[in-house]
């Protein structure tokens, strides 16, 4: 595979020498500090991981002109598979492989129902793309008369090296803005069984301990996944962002031009943050006076846990399972100094 080279503010120094451990005693304001130098110092590599673009045509049949550009020896591609899909709105899948590069092209195609016409005619699918590749089925699509839609996309920033304090921190402080996801538990139930008592996981995925999820790919407009790669012999983390149309439409990105990429504000997505303990506390407090009574038992046990550590994520499962879903976003409160560190070393970055 290919390891692009769209840095930005690249560290080239004895990256390798890096060696920063997330230990369990390290205050909330060392590990912030430590972060902080970790990712002025670290490599980083920014690129489109996958996109997803729908085609529009009022003929089922005009898919078969991509696919005569694609068979065409000097793009580079070769037809590598084709046949059924068991599921979606697509009966057929082909796939192209170029032959030098590391990217995929899936093509979706022959609706199940062609009868639909608000559905697209067929989906592309670019793995591991390049700006050449973009810009080349881009254009092929816009001279054919496709009628052109981003539907999805996964940015990717590769952390290099995967310095093991960096997930952890990751893992810890990073949370979705305004998130309002459904949430799924560890048993696989919906919780509308009250006689369930599932353990609550944050927004779909449990960490595997290879993988950390925040949002569900599948079921929200954005998500985000940590996770380790080997890139040509290179053991790089990645930060992956998910992002669905509706979400891109929503923060203004131009569906029918795919430089716009470029253009999302990721600190509109994310954010790094701490759990205001006092106003935590302040709330629960005040709500058991009000509903309950004043639990002392319970309010001793709400400090106890908050005292854990600045475990954000860890902290968010507790209030939703307390019933705090729609309250739990102003209990916390951003890092400012690891904020701007981050979107510092993000700033002038290109993806494609």
């Amino acid at each position: 595979m290919i390891h692009k080279t769209n840095t930005a503010n690249t560290y080239s120094g004895a990256n390798n020498n890096i060696d920063f451990t997330y230990y369990s005693s390290m205050s909330n304001i060392d590990a912030d500090y430590t972060f902080e130098c970790l990712i002025s110092k670290i490599s980083i590599n920014t690129h489109v991981d996958r996109l997803n673009f729908s085609c529009f045509y009022h003929l089922e049949e005009a898919v078969q002109w991509v696919f005569q550009a694609l068979d065409n020896k000097l793009h580079g591609y070769s037809c590598t598979k084709d046949g059924f899909v068991q599921k979606g709105i697509y009966k057929r899948k082909r796939i192209y492989i170029h032959n030098k590069k590391a990217i995929k092209i899936t093509i979706l195609y022959k609706r199940r129902n062609p009868k639909e016409p608000y559905l697209p005619a067929f989906t592309i699918i670019l793995d591991d793309p390049d700006i050449g590749s973009i810009n080349w089925l881009y254009n092929y699509c816009d001279s054919s008369e496709f009628t052109t839609t981003l539907s999805y996309v996964e940015l990717a920033i590769d952390y290099s090296p995967p310095v093991s304090m960096l997930k952890e921190y990751f893992s810890r402080n990073l949370v979705l803005k305004n998130h309002r996801g459904s949430c799924q538990f560890v048993d696989g139930s919906t919780g509308k069984n009250k006689k369930d008592k599932p353990v609550i996981i944050y927004s779909k995925d449990v960490d595997d301990g290879d993988s950390f999820y925040i949002g569900h790919k599948k079921k929200n407009s954005k998500s985000i996944v940590l996770y380790p790669k080997e890139i040509d012999d290179d053991n790089v983390l990645r930060l992956e962002f998910r992002l669905k149309r509706n979400f891109l439409k929503r923060i203004g990105v131009e569906l029918d031009c795919f430089i716009n990429i470029n253009n999302i504000d990721l600190s509109k997505l994310v954010s790094f943050k701490k759990l205001n303990h006092d106003k935590l506390i302040k709330y629960i407090e005040w709500k058991l006076k009000k509903v309950n009574g004043n639990d002392r038992q319970l309010i001793k046990e709400v400090r106890k846990f908050t005292k854990i550590g600045n475990v954000a994520m860890k902290q968010i499962k507790y209030l939703k399972q307390n019933g705090y879903k729609s309250n739990y976003q102003r209990f916390f409160e951003d890092i400012t100094d690891v904020n701007d560190a981050f979107y510092g070393r993000l700033k002038g970055a290109k993806f494609i």
